[in-house]
């Protein structure tokens, strides 16, 4: 077997191209991920073969939608090597283009932005939006959450936007499995556990929590929202790891009301 020099890719490739073939991003990653163990040794000619073909586009902007597509929750990547490949040949921008790929694909997901509202924040306005789901899911594959920490550290700025998307993710399930429709989907059921085990994984490489967390907690509460014993749980397990801080004590007066307490709280806040 003879290699096909890039050359003789790219001839190949707008033969087929001449015939109706897109080389879309979605395209080039499942063909990166078809040689995802020989990537050491055909991955740069693939790449190069198809950025020729691509004209007139910049090749960060190729990188960025490649990567875009790679870390996608819907992606079954199983192997970081497709991952490794690409931090690889992006070389010194890879910080920064994944960074700007996991923020492009937040950005669209339809359950983490709602009119710009933070999707756990307004957790009732999303369940009466029938077009978007009723929790908010990973927005990243697992093999990706796994090979930040692995790549980047559990103390990079990547390793924190991505905590913060697994505990949106962790506490918007404990607020939808009080619905009906959580008991009827055994798939959901699926995408909670991913999410448990993901938060572990983050939680037992550091301390990544932050006020901002207690502050949404904080605000649910207050709007009487009947909670799941996971999620007190969670909310206390965030009160413990930043106990110090001024907010806790009025977040534990909240947690330890039940729901007549709660309102009569209210009450005297607004005879006051």
């Amino acid at each position: 077997y003879v290699m096909p020099t890039v050359k003789e890719i790219v001839e190949k490739l707008q033969e087929l191209i001449d015939l109706g073939f897109k080389p879309t991003a979605a395209v080039i990653l499942d063909i990166l991920q078809l040689f995802e163990n020989r990537l050491n040794n055909v991955g740069e000619r693939i790449i190069n073969s198809f950025i020729s073909v691509r004209k007139n586009e910049k090749r960060e902007e190729f990188y960025k939608k490649i990567v875009v597509e790679a870390i996608k929750s819907e992606r079954n990547i199983k192997k970081v090597e497709v991952f490794n490949f690409l931090d690889q040949i992006i070389g010194n921008k890879s910080k920064s283009i994944f960074m700007d790929a996991m923020k492009i694909i937040r950005g669209k997901s339809p359950s983490y932005s709602i009119g710009g509202t933070n999707a756990i924040e307004d957790f009732h306005s999303v369940k009466s939006v029938t077009t978007t789901p009723c929790y908010k899911p990973l927005s990243f594959n697992l093999t990706f959450y796994n090979w930040i920490l692995m790549k980047f550290t559990e103390n990079s700025e990547i390793a924190k936007f991505a905590f913060n998307d697994i505990i949106e993710t962790r506490i918007g399930f404990d607020l939808y499995q009080n619905s009906s429709e959580y008991s009827l989907c055994k798939f959901i059921e699926t995408k909670f556990i991913e999410a448990c085990n993901i938060f572990k994984v983050y939680c037992n490489a550091r301390n990544f929590f932050l006020v901002s967390y207690l502050e949404l907690l904080k605000k649910d509460i207050r709007r009487g929202n009947s909670m799941s014993d996971k999620f007190k749980k969670c909310v206390e397990v965030l009160y413990y790891k930043l106990r110090y801080d001024e907010i806790f004590d009025e977040l534990e007066m909240e947690l330890e009301m039940n729901n007549n307490s709660i309102k009569k709280h209210k009450a005297c806040e607004i005879n006051a």
